[in-house]
């Protein structure tokens, strides 16, 4: 097992490998979101979900745009092509699913607080928060 994850293995760094992954990876996103709408996704307003879904699709982009096309520009020696192996592909490969699920759930938290930010203002405005223990409860 050892000796395979010290195989080398080619480092793809390069615009074309970018395409390749974004043009597979994103509308996967996408398409995925919008057949099995997990996360409670399903109970978003019609109106909303395409534009939520496309939000997630972005931000996998985004995502795979920093890991494929800037960080190995960032750190040249660490992807050097002479000394990449299976087991750094495999760890960049972890790391690039956590980035994307790290913007994604900043994103949503942070597109949630825009949402209810309005709502939030407005029920003070109407007195139905009310001070429970220091923290604002709605009704």
């Amino acid at each position: 097992m050892l000796k395979i994850l010290k195989q080398p293995y080619p480092v793809c760094n390069e615009i074309s490998c970018f395409l390749k992954c974004a043009l597979v990876v994103c509308p996967f996103v996408y398409v995925f979101l919008l057949i099995f709408q997990p996360f409670g996704l399903n109970f978003l307003e019609p109106s909303l979900k395409h534009p939520v879904f496309l939000g997630y699709a972005a931000v996998c982009y985004i995502m795979l745009s920093l890991n494929i096309l800037i960080l190995p520009r960032l750190f040249k020696k660490t992807f050097d092509e002479a000394r990449w192996m299976v087991l750094h592909q495999m760890l960049w490969e972890i790391w690039t699913v956590f980035t994307i699920g790290a913007g994604n759930y900043y994103s949503k938290t942070t597109f949630k607080l825009l949402l209810s930010a309005p709502f939030i203002f407005r029920a003070n405005r109407k007195g139905l928060c009310s001070q429970n223990g220091g923290r604002n409860q709605l009704f």
